[in-house]
């Protein structure tokens, strides 16, 4: 079985796998990606398991309504659909799971035991959203619509997902907006025309009215408090 999945969900791949000895351009060569693309938003890399053709599920389940024909999802994963369920699900033979994989990866397996062992699933997903709303921002497109097709999640599942991690779209796109003004702040070599760009703003006027709110005063009195602050750090 195989998918398709975000290039730029793999963007820490790389320094994973030097961290853990490995040679990462061998890795990802071994799986199919081109390492190229790894970390670009607008591209997307094939990714298939290693348990042989007959791996595929005898039921799949999504939380979202129906979004294309009912054969087009059948053929995919050939097996029956469920739409708008308790849960996103794929439910595989139990025999199937025990099975000994005939080709085994030690560094996917230590790859995958790294990802489970350092968060939780809805502190990741929280993660990944706010990544691709920091990569989304600048060119003004960091909405629920296209983060959730760049998480390949469907914007309902989206809204849940964040709501299930206590919070919401509304709320992490503040959260990440005001963490990368500060960032950007920090750094007097950045213009203030780059920091409402970086933030999605066609205006700096919105920059300073979002300033006011977060910080209490203008974008150049945050960054003086910075810059005072780190120089204080220096002493």
């Amino acid at each position: 079985m195989s998918d398709l999945i975000s290039a730029a969900s793999l963007s820490e791949l790389p320094e994973m796998l030097t961290e853990l000895g490995a040679d990462a351009d061998d890795f990802l060569r071994r799986m199919g990606i081109d390492r190229r693309v790894v970390g670009a938003q607008d591209r997307y890399v094939p990714f298939s398991t290693s348990a042989g053709a007959e791996f595929h599920p005898t039921r799949v389940t999504f939380e979202h309504p129906q979004i294309a024909e009912r054969d087009v999802y059948v053929k995919y994963f050939g097996c029956p659909v469920e739409f708008e369920a308790a849960r996103s699900s794929m439910v595989f033979p139990r025999a199937l799971m025990e099975r000994r994989l005939g080709r085994r990866d030690r560094l996917a397996h230590d790859l995958a035991l790294r990802f489970m062992a350092g968060t939780d699933r809805e502190t990741a997903f929280v993660d990944a959203a706010a990544d691709m709303i920091n990569r989304s921002m600048p060119v003004g497109r960091a909405n629920v619509a296209q983060v959730s097709e760049l998480l390949l999640v469907h914007p309902r599942a989206l809204q849940r997902r964040l709501q299930a991690a206590g919070t919401s779209f509304e709320e992490l796109f503040d959260q990440v907006r005001r963490d990368t003004a500060d960032g950007l702040l920090a750094n007097p070599d950045v213009p203030m025309s780059t920091v409402s760009r970086q933030l999605g703003y066609s205006e700096q006027s919105s920059l300073t009215r979002s300033c006011r709110r977060w910080f209490g005063v203008t974008p150049g009195r945050r960054r003086h408090a910075l810059l005072t602050r780190r120089l204080g750090d220096w002493d």
